[in-house]
């Protein structure tokens, strides 16, 4: 084996041939496969090489081509295929290929395609309101936004709304406020009378200023004008101020008359040791009419 009858002596056969035990002519190798010199058999080639007929090694396909049909071919738009390979594989959704491409070119973000596209013009952006979510176009959900070709949602600022798929969030109305990532006009809150709104929320006005329901700001009071909390502090004041000035005149008072009417009585006790009966009964009598003259001076400093 390995060797033929050439001219009436067995000879060995050249590499890319081979020989059965026996035979009289060394015969070619098959097409992908090769011999060594003085081989009974041909080896096939390894997967993703080929050899022309009579070989005597193999040759590797180039990346952007496959063997096909027993030969190195190129891969078609839409197929990639790295140095080796037996078959073309075709590009998966989000990428493309032209022809002979050892690997496929992934969409710009944002942007998709179907599996086994052929060039970037197959890349369509994602519309306003959506974005790429699992390589497929998503609307966005209420509360966020997007522009054409976004990768992501955003959610809405304060005082802003979105309904799903929105492009853009919606500013609340003039002296209303609302939170972050609120998906309705409905979420948008007027600020109550006394308050406006002030870095983004509703704001209490400070003294000496004033706000309607739904104002943007506090107006300072004009003129000749008052806020009614103001005036309560004042009027607080004066009393803390003046009332206890008062009460301390008319204790003063008070304690001048309980003096002067206790005055008679004091000298009534004087009277009983030193005074007959009969002028006693008649100093009793005149206690009570001392009295009733300094009722009206006692109302009077009340």
């Amino acid at each position: 084996a390995g060797s033929a009858v050439v001219t009436g002596t067995c000879t060995q056969c050249t590499a890319g041939k081979f020989a059965v035990a026996g035979s009289t002519v060394c015969t070619n190798c098959a097409v992908n496969t090769f011999s060594a010199a003085g081989s009974s058999v041909c080896t096939n080639c390894d997967g993703g090489s080929t050899s022309a007929a009579g070989s005597t090694v193999c040759t590797v396909c180039a990346a952007g081509s496959a063997v096909q049909t027993g030969s190195c071919t190129q891969c078609t738009a839409g197929k990639f295929a790295v140095a080796g390979s037996t078959t073309c594989t075709s590009c998966s959704a989000n990428s493309f290929a032209a022809a002979g491409a050892s690997v496929c070119t992934n969409c710009a973000a944002g942007a998709t395609a179907p599996a086994g596209s052929t060039a970037s013009t197959d890349c369509t952006a994602c519309s306003a309101g959506n974005s790429l979510v699992g390589g497929v176009c998503s609307q966005c959900a209420a509360g966020k936004f997007s522009l054409a070709g976004s990768t992501t949602c955003t959610t809405c600022a304060v005082n802003t709304y979105a309904d799903a798929g929105s492009s853009v969030c919606t500013n609340c109305d003039a002296g209303s406020t609302s939170p972050a990532g609120s998906s309705s006009t409905n979420d948008c809150t007027v600020c109550a009378a006394g308050s406006a709104v002030q870095s983004g929320s509703c704001t209490q006005c400070t003294a000496g200023k004033f706000a309607v329901a739904g104002s943007t700001t506090c107006t300072s009071c004009s003129a000749n004008s008052f806020v009614p909390t103001v005036l309560l502090v004042q009027l607080l004041l004066l009393v803390l101020v003046v009332v206890p000035n008062v009460l301390l005149v008319n204790l003063l008072w008070l304690v001048l008359l309980l003096v002067l009417l206790a005055l008679p009585t004091l000298m009534l006790l004087l009277v009983l040791q030193f005074v007959p009966t009969v002028l006693l009964v008649q100093l009793l009598l005149l206690v009570p009419l001392l009295q009733l003259t300094a009722l009206p001076a006692l109302l009077v400093i009340l």
